[in-house]
């Protein structure tokens, strides 16, 4: 069983998180062990709570409440029935990662017609430029597949909030992805769900990242390389935010540890492993 809760913190301020054990984690987040954002601001208590039959709907239902605008956390707290679960806005990419949680990351537009062909529910598009990424998001979109732009990697565009607004607006991509604070903060506003890459080279990046992400609060995140199992969890732990894991991901045994390790998704280049 998973649970989905809030928190009232001191500051009157609420949380949201999700865990498999309401009871420990509310005591953890007392503790001051759980998250940076109830470290200070204790004590903290529970004042709503729903349950899922397994992790995948728990973090959906998750980044929906967090979504909310703090007078709609009340509503729901109060038992608004218009916002109980499973009404409302039902993200995308998770029912795509739950079907197939192996994305295929394309980064040669000669491969794309092995992605659209395998049985990977999404696409990670690492290429392209401004003349054919229309043709490219109408291929993808009629195989049915989600589409995550690489908004930092595409050519022709500024890489700046301007040219994002285009790709929003003109391809109609399912998501965005960058290492771009900037542009996460855009993406929210543009109301697209928004994947921020971290590359994790030492201690002092992971920190970075980990408090980049704690202010920013994207949708998701990609964590390269992705073959750091402990890695994943500590950020996760800190966080709270789904992971997809992603680089020198070469097998099945890669894939089995990602998500163990509590990544939600496993992205790659390696055709091999699009198939596993």
């Amino acid at each position: 069983m998973c649970y989905v809760y809030i928190l009232e913190c001191n500051d009157k301020t609420l949380y949201t998180g999700w865990t498999v054990d309401i009871d420990n984690r509310l005591k953890v987040h007392n503790e001051g062990k759980a998250s940076k954002y109830t470290r200070s601001r204790l004590p903290v208590k529970l004042v709503y709570l729903e349950k899922y039959n397994n992790k995948i709907e728990a973090q959906k239902r998750e980044w929906q409440i967090k979504q909310f605008t703090r007078d709609k956390k009340l509503k729901l707290i109060e038992g608004d029935p218009s916002l109980c679960s499973g009404g409302g806005f039902m993200a995308n990419f998770f029912e795509k990662v739950e079907a197939n949680p192996i994305i295929a990351a394309v980064n040669d537009l000669e491969r794309l017609d092995e992605a659209l062909d395998s049985p990977c529910e999404s696409i990670f598009l690492l290429t392209g430029n401004i003349f054919n990424l229309k043709e490219i998001a109408h291929r993808v979109k009629s195989k049915d597949k989600g589409l995550y732009i690489n908004a930092d990697l595409i050519d022709g565009f500024s890489k700046d909030t301007w040219g994002l607004e285009y790709i929003v607006k003109n391809i109609h991509p399912d998501g965005i992805i960058t290492t771009k604070s900037n542009l996460i903060r855009m993406g929210k506003n543009l109301n697209t769900f928004t994947i921020q890459r971290l590359f994790i080279l030492d201690s002092m990046s992971l920190e970075e990242g980990i408090e980049s992400i704690y202010n920013i609060r994207p949708d998701a995140i990609e964590i390269l390389p992705g073959v750091m199992p402990k890695i994943v969890k500590k950020i996760y732990e800190e966080t709270k935010i789904p992971i997809i894991t992603g680089g020198l991901i070469m097998d099945k045994e890669d894939v089995i540890s990602s998500l163990n390790a509590g990544a939600i998704a496993v992205s790659t280049s390696n055709k091999k492993v699009w198939y596993i």
